[in-house]
């Protein structure tokens, strides 16, 4: 599941099917499905978000002998023969490993998140901080370690950086300094893998 907000509509993710939403009334009959396409969304994606010209999402490809590489996919809505569909863009590989578990956009740069499968699994969650270098390719600008074990929720306030981890059921509120400093917690949240900032 994962959810964005374009400026006019709520779009959410179930499975590899998109739903837009209108907001004065979220009821199945105003909602529009939009079927996958060529973008699976099913596979491995980390979240949906808006760039403010296109959805962007990522996903996981095999490259190799078993190895995977993330990649930032940029999707727009497209008709086709009076079908309403979805349209990979662009891909761009992302210099990031482990499994993608949601992406915000702060300003140009992307941020993501990663995180242990399981409670009792891995060294815990991680957000990164990317930025695209004049060659057009995503470099690492820094590596934050992240409260809890599993970021499934990131969004930009344009002040300040909000993340949810599934594992502590707790919402986060950071500073933007050096360290990501939490200014608030608010515990006791059941949430979904999902969170958006409408602006």
């Amino acid at each position: 599941m994962a959810l964005t907000w374009d400026g006019q509509s709520l779009w959410t993710v179930a499975g590899a099917s998109v739903y837009r939403h209108r907001l004065d009334d979220l009821s199945i009959a105003n909602t529009t499905q939009f079927i996958g396409g060529n973008v699976n969304l099913n596979l491995n994606y980390g979240g949906l978000s808006w760039d403010g010209a296109n959805f962007t999402t990522t996903g996981t490809k095999v490259v190799g002998f078993g190895k995977q590489a993330n990649y930032l996919i940029r999707v727009r809505q497209v008709i086709d023969a009076s079908i309403l569909s979805l349209k990979t863009i662009s891909e761009e590989e992302l210099p990031v490993f482990g499994n993608i578990g949601t992406l915000t956009w702060i300003d140009d740069r992307l941020w993501v998140s990663t995180g242990q499968q399981t409670m009792t699994s891995g060294e815990g969650s991680f957000f990164h901080e990317l930025e695209k270098g004049k060659d057009g390719r995503w470099r690492l600008v820094k590596t934050y370690k992240a409260p809890g074990g599993r970021c499934q929720g990131l969004a930009w306030d344009g002040a300040y950086l909000w993340s949810y981890d599934v594992f502590e059921q707790a919402l986060f509120k950071h500073k933007m300094d050096e360290e990501l400093t939490i200014v608030e917690k608010y515990s006791e949240i059941n949430g979904e893998r999902l969170m958006y900032f409408n602006g």
